[in-house]
């Protein structure tokens, strides 16, 4: 029981670093994406 409950922790802690990762990866895109918009924008 008790290896099941520590390996179920750890499989939602690598779950939770994953997902926070490709949050923090698409909020870094996103911002290159706008920055180049204004870039063109500007004449």
């Amino acid at each position: 029981m008790g290896l099941l409950l520590s390996l179920m922790t750890e499989i939602n802690m690598m779950l939770i670093k994953d997902a926070f990762g490709r949050l923090l990866l698409f909020v870094h895109y996103e911002q290159k994406v706008r920055r180049l918009e204004t870039k063109k924008a500007q004449p």
